[in-house]
This record gives structure tokens, sequence and C-alpha cells, in this order.
């Protein structure tokens, strides 16, 4: 089949906003009543001219695909930091470093969740966690959560369903 390079390339929250969030407004039974902290990382709308997503410095999307839900996103300074990316398992003092700096953010800004929606951050900030809470010495407790497992919860899936007990940093509901 010949190519002819017209399908559009889009991410996670692109796909979510336009082709879950019509569909499941009406249906939240449990809105998601939570401080969050929408965190974007550096690769979801970088390289800005190649993918031509959101906002690139302050996106937007997940925080008003967040609040269709009912919660209520803070302002937040690190929602497109990286957080060491595919340094996890090579340099795990720098995702230490780089996330660390994430999660301070979204906590001192009173944040009860971070929302994400690549693996890989999810991995460098809930799986590091221990390594985190060395590295800064602190004891950060702040869980993370994909946006597929927030938008779950708040149409009445339980918590098993979304795998919530996985996660090293325990998710409270």
């Amino acid at each position: 089949m010949d190519y002819k390079g017209t399908s559009k390339i889009i991410n996670a929250i692109e796909w979510i906003d336009k082709y879950i969030i019509p569909n499941i407004e009406n249906k939240v039974v449990k809105p998601y009543n939570k401080n969050v902290a929408c965190y974007y990382g550096c690769l979801l709308v970088r390289p800005n001219k190649v993918l031509n997503y959101d906002r690139v410095e302050n996106p937007l999307t997940m925080d008003v695909v967040m609040q269709k839900i009912g919660a209520t996103p803070i302002d937040f300074a690190f929602k497109t930091e990286c957080c060491g990316a595919g340094l996890s398992v090579s340099r795990t003092d720098i995702v230490s470093k780089l996330s660390g700096k994430i999660i301070e953010d979204a906590e001192h800004r009173g944040a009860q969740e971070i929302i994400v929606a690549c693996p890989m951050c999810h991995s460098n900030l809930d799986m590091r966690r221990t390594d985190i809470n060395k590295y800064w010495n602190k004891d950060y407790k702040i869980p993370v959560l994909f946006v597929t497992q927030a938008i779950g919860l708040a149409v009445g899936l339980l918590p098993e369903q979304l795998g919530l007990q996985r996660h090293f940093v325990e998710v409270k509901i």
C-alpha cells in the first residue's frame, strides 16, 4: 500500500479529549474532587514544530480533561519539565533529582495527586519514589495516577479494576 503521509498522529491526551471525554461527561458518577497537578512531562508537547499541540510551556488540555471529571488542576510550575525520562535504569541519581523537583512543587502547591499520561513519567515519579525520598531526604507521599485511572474512578470503576493496588506509592480513594 502506498503511504501518502496524510494520517495525523495524536497523543494520548488528544485522543482522550477528542474521543472519550465527549462520551463520558454525562456518565461521571463520582466527581473527582481532588486538587491535581497535571504533569505533561517533556515529550508530550515537544517538539512543538512537529506536534503543533497545545501550548508547549503551559499546556492545558489535560487540565481541562481533569476539570471535566470534577478535579481542580493546580497552577504547576514543573508541568513540562523532564523527570529523567530514559535514565531511570542507568542514572537513578538524575531521575531522583529531577523527579524530586516535580514532586516537591506539586506538594508545595497543594496537589493531592499527580496525573500523568506517559508510562515513563509514571515509572519515574512512582516506582523511583524510594530513591527520590532518599536523595532529597524527604518522605513524599503524593500518589501518581494515569489520567485514564482518574477518569475510570470518576465513571465508577473500582480501584482494583484500574490497577491502583499495583502502584508503589499508595493511592488513597
